[in-house]
Parts: structure tokens; C-alpha cells; sequence
């Protein structure tokens, strides 16, 4: 036996993992929990038609989705999945970034910058929902668990 493995079992993995056999030991995991938000003006009118983009990284990986507010100011995200092979195997506290920015009337903002250390659903927020209100326009500050313009929002 040679360290931790016998290298009968390492090369076998070796094998498995590069023959595509390998993805099927991958295991999926919760990168971005959902998100419904609504944005609004300074003076908390609905801003309608206003593109808002999640980007996130998750070590070397990184994604990006847009959607448009409707006439509300209303957003949505779906999850985001990630999968791997190594991570499920290794004891490991994850990071990923989330970077949220909205762009009304030609100016961008970032209205929310956040990270996630786990692949629980809502992690973000130890198991409660992201729901929360977004003022475009306004200078970002440092605000609880984010970054951003953000606040929760009551159901």
C-alpha cells in the first residue's frame, strides 16, 4: 500500500474519470440558490424594462444570466448548478461569488455582491429565501450579509 491508496484503485479512478465513466461519479451541487427581487427608482417607483445580470464564480468556473424587469420592476433567477468530480470526494468549503447588476436608462449599478459558502438551497442566507428590493441608481454600501442596494423583502 503506497500512502492512502494502493495504486490499483488510484489508476482505476485515473481511468474511470477519463473515460467519461468519471462524470457519472460527479455529484451536482447548489452554486446559486433562486432569487426574486424587484427594483425600483430612488424614490421607490417600479423601473420596468431594466436589465439585471447575475455573473458568478465558482473557483475557475463562471456563468452569467439576464433577465428584464417587467412593468412591477420584478426579477427572477433560477438555480445554478454546478458539478464535479473532485468535489465530491474532498472535505472542501466552497466559495461563489454572486455579483448582481442592474442596468436602467443607460446607467449601470451594482445592487447586489454576495458569497456563498455552502450548496445548501438558499445558503446564502442560512435557509431563508432571497427575496428582496433593489434601489437602481444608489451608491452600493456594505449592509448585513451583502454588498449592494439591497434589502430583504416581506412577503
Amino acid at each position: 500500500m503506497v500512502g492512502l491508496f494502493r495504486p490499483a484503485t488510484f489508476v482505476l479512478v485515473l481511468i474511470l474519470f477519463f473515460s467519461g465513466s468519471g462524470a457519472a461519479l460527479a455529484k451536482d451541487f447548489i452554486l446559486c440558490s433562486p432569487v426574486d427581487g424587484r427594483l425600483v427608482s430612488e424614490d421607490g417607483a417600479p423601473v420596468s424594462g431594466a436589465d439585471v445580470t447575475r455573473a458568478w464564480t465558482w473557483g475557475k468556473k463562471t456563468g452569467a444570466d439576464t433577465v428584464t424587469t417587467d412593468a412591477s420592476g420584478g426579477f427572477s433567477f433560477g438555480t445554478v448548478t454546478g458539478r464535479s468530480f473532485l468535489a465530491s470526494l474532498l472535505p472542501h468549503e466552497p466559495v461563489v461569488e454572486q455579483v448582481f447588476t442592474a442596468v436602467a436608462d443607460g446607467s449601470a449599478t451594482t445592487i447586489l455582491t454576495l458569497y456563498k459558502h455552502d450548496y445548501n438551497l438558499n445558503g446564502e442566507l442560512d435557509g431563508a429565501p432571497l427575496r428582496m428590493e433593489c434601489t437602481a441608481g444608489a451608491e452600493p454600501a456594505a449592509g448585513g450579509f451583502f454588498y449592494g442596494t439591497c434589502r430583504p423583502m416581506g412577503d
